[in-house]
């Protein structure tokens, strides 16, 4: 599974593009896709904040068939 990138490089990288940076030019410093600094300016702008969501495994279903037979 990968990596989350870490808060601090998209703090870095949504500090660049405020401070006048294009954001190909983000992308090519930090080597980071730009659909994925779409997403994180994207986020920032709903929640306010750049952290990584977190990631929650599906619910297991129970491996017990017939509870009557233990």
């Amino acid at each position: 599974m990968a990596h989350a990138y870490s808060q601090d490089l998209r703090i870095r990288a949504l500090d660049l593009i405020k401070g006048g940076m294009s954001i190909s030019r983000v992308s090519q410093i930090l080597k980071i896709s730009r659909p994925t600094i779409y997403r994180w300016i994207e986020q920032f702008e709903i929640s306010g904040y750049p952290a990584p969501s977190k990631s929650i495994p599906p619910p297991q279903m129970s491996k017990i068939k017939d509870s009557r037979k233990i």
